[in-house]
């Protein structure tokens, strides 16, 4: 969702952002699992987990109709 190519895709549907918490997001992603975006983290999963939350959300609320 983040290529912008895919964001004018989206824009003739209905989509839908379910707004998770980081420990939520810690719970769904797996702390400790392979998670290339996580196991790159400099100061800690959870402290990626909560910069790609603070990156993305604005882009999923832009997206989302409902």
């Amino acid at each position: 969702m983040l290529d912008p190519g895919t964001q004018a895709l989206l824009a003739a549907h209905r989509v839908v952002f379910l707004r998770v918490g980081l420990a939520d997001a810690a719970k769904r992603v797996g702390i400790g699992e392979s998670r290339p975006l996580l196991n790159q983290a400099i100061g800690g999963i959870r402290a990626r987990i909560r910069q790609l939350l603070e990156e993305r959300t604005p882009v999923y609320e832009g997206l989302a109709r409902i």
